[in-house]
């Protein structure tokens, strides 16, 4: 698993210095999407390096805008209120001895309030008597977009002179921010890439597929995934409870509603290794190998009698079909996919799968038809409460209709498109292509001359676009100021 193992470690060198080398002001890490988990955890661990004597305290939030930088500040100030929480001993006493932190103006910008916020949080946390002698902000943005906004904002913190105050930003391989915070630090930012290398990921997986073809029978735990172990299984300890007998574990999952194939450990083994393989191949330009043991992995998960998992992996297969240039015969597994999702009631499965036939459609260059069946997606979803796929299916099929200059046709599934997303949760929505769809129908509003319905489809578009204000969140009032008079 060097793939995984050499960046966390790099990363865990960057930090270490960062930490002893207070004259750098921040570190920017670039991190996989699929490491950032484990890249937030290191960075985390950090705190309790033993050279450092700065309180860590880590602020998540999507996006870049004014709403954003809001749920930064409440996620900072509970995260601080928890320290403080756990310094004050069981009588009362608080070795610690934090300050506390003041009401902040709410007539200024929600970027400024965060600035102040991160000051008050500094001055509360080194205090005489206090061991601490920094805090370490960690910004690590949900989305990972490169949102302009926000590296504007990051830009404009980290050039602030707050005192006692040291920033981590986490973002993902693209690193949108790092450009303007070298350019506002300059030699004061230190940058630390956790990022995954393709080829090193194809080698831990071949060599994982040998290790689980080598694996004796019966093993568990992580040599039962092509984890490395003994050759032969070890023996059975003196009070280890004894091995079920043949159709015991058969029969508390069929009574616990888990299908029997679960306890096929060989059946099991060959589909991993199918499955595996079909990654493997794939990644190194092997389509027709790749389409091949897809197909035999869900062949297998049928005959283990894992029908949800088959329907997964046939839509794999056709994605797979698909990405080697056979849109129709991605377009047959898609269509296999759906069958087998309407039989087994998978409401998901079948939209996924309609959306999937629909970009067969688009491939081969027939958009009417590719309109009935991304319409037909919506309404499935729709029907199913599957939000963001409702919205999703109605919007491109409204694209393409317009793209056919079938304008009121196009209105209609955008319109329908709204109507879902109005009667959906507020944050699924704002992550949504629900604001696309309504400045697509205020555009085609305006060349028709419906200015006052433009207006309003706009102002809708930002509604929809914004997220639900964090509890406690304050309304910025008209004294507005920017970041730069932290």
């Amino acid at each position: 698993m060097d793939s995984i193992l050499k960046p966390i470690e790099r990363l865990a060198e960057d930090l270490k210095w960062f930490v002893a080398n207070t004259d750098l002001k921040a570190i920017h890490v670039a991190a996989s999407a699929d490491l950032r988990a484990v890249v937030l955890n290191q960075i985390e661990q950090a705190e309790m390096f033993p050279r450092n004597n700065a309180l860590f305290l880590s602020s998540d939030a999507p996006g870049g805008d004014d709403a954003s930088w809001d749920a930064r500040r409440q996620a900072l100030m509970e995260a601080f209120e928890e320290v403080r929480n756990v310094a004050v001993g069981p009588a009362g006493e608080q070795p610690v001895p934090f300050g506390s932190l003041p009401e902040l103006d709410p007539r200024t910008a929600p970027l400024t309030r965060f600035g102040v916020q991160v000051r008050d949080v500094a001055r509360a946390a080194v205090v005489p008597g206090s061991p601490m002698t920094g805090v370490v902000i960690v910004l690590c943005p949900t989305d990972w977009g490169a949102a302009p906004k926000w590296s504007e904002g990051v830009s404009a913190l980290a050039r602030q002179e707050i005192a006692h105050v040291r920033w981590v930003v986490l973002e993902g391989p693209t690193a949108p921010s790092r450009a303007a915070l070298s350019t506002a630090l300059g030699a004061a930012l230190l940058t630390s890439d956790a990022v995954l290398d393709p080829a090193g990921q194809r080698e831990d997986l071949r060599a994982m597929i040998g290790a689980l073809a080598a694996a004796p029978p019966g093993v568990v735990g992580p040599q039962a995934v092509g984890m490395p172990g003994p050759r032969c299984a070890p023996p059975r300890r003196k009070r280890e409870p004894a091995p079920p007998q043949p159709g015991e574990l058969e029969k508390v999952l069929r009574d616990a509603g888990v299908p029997e194939g679960y306890a096929d450990d060989a059946g099991l083994r060959q589909l991993r290794l199918h499955m595996m393989s079909a990654g493997l191949a794939f990644g190194e330009g092997d389509h027709l190998t790749g389409i091949r043991e897809q197909r035999a992995a869900r062949d297998q998960a049928i005959a283990l009698g894992l029908l949800t998992e088959s329907v997964v992996l046939e839509q794999m297969l056709g994605a797979f079909t698909l990405q080697a240039g056979f849109s129709e015969q991605a377009r047959e597994v898609f269509e296999n996919a759906y069958g087998r999702a309407e039989e087994l009631g998978l409401a998901r499965q079948m939209v996924l799968a309609r959306i999937s036939v629909a970009s067969t459609w688009m491939l081969q260059r027939k958009p009417s038809v590719a309109i009935v069946q991304y319409t037909e997606a919506g309404r499935l979803a729709a029907e199913h409460g599957e939000t963001i796929m409702a919205i999703e299916g109605y919007r491109i099929a409204g694209e393409l209709l317009a793209m056919e200059r079938r304008d009121h046709e196009a209105a209609q599934l955008w319109q329908l498109a709204l109507q879902v997303a109005e009667a959906g949760e507020a944050l699924p929505v704002s992550m949504s292509s629900a604001p696309h769809a309504a400045r697509a129908l205020a555009a085609l509003c305006r060349s028709k001359g419906l200015v006052v319905q433009a207006e309003s489809l706009e102002a809708q578009a930002a509604r929809l676009e914004t997220p639900p204000e964090p509890p406690g969140a304050v309304e910025p009032g008209p004294g507005d100021v920017q970041a730069e008079g932290v």
